[in-house]
């Protein structure tokens, strides 16, 4: 099933396609998402302005900074505090923590579902 394209002020359409659904004890699914606006922007797997919402991924900064790209052109950026934890000033995502783990780092987001990430991200 296809979204219906949403248009923008400027006449683009963005579109999100449902490729893969999965039903368990958890809910998962697999989005493709298209924005011309963003064509040439970032790697692009999927080809030019094509996205998918299992891009997620970290790049620690080293620098007590830590960029989290929830896809191939969507990103925030976390800065850690004097308890450890890492927190962003984006206002969608002002709830979202990153902590240090031994293997690697743990995104907690407001609804308690966690990520868990390599320390390669």
């Amino acid at each position: 099933m296809f979204e219906r394209p949403r248009r923008c002020f400027n006449r683009s359409q963005f579109i999100e396609y449902p490729v893969l659904s999965m039903f368990g004890s958890e809910e998962h699914h697999f989005t493709l998402h298209y924005n011309p606006l963003l064509f040439n922007e970032g790697t692009q797997v999927l080809g030019e302005a094509w996205t998918h919402n299992h891009a997620i991924r970290l790049e620690d900064k080293k620098d007590g900074r830590i960029t989290l790209w929830w896809n191939g052109i969507r990103f925030n950026e976390f800065v850690v505090g004097e308890d450890g934890v890492y927190r962003t000033q984006v206002a969608d995502n002002w709830q979202d923590r990153i902590v240090s783990t031994l293997d690697g780092y743990l995104l907690t987001l407001p609804d308690q579902s966690t990520y868990q990430f390599s320390l390669q991200g």
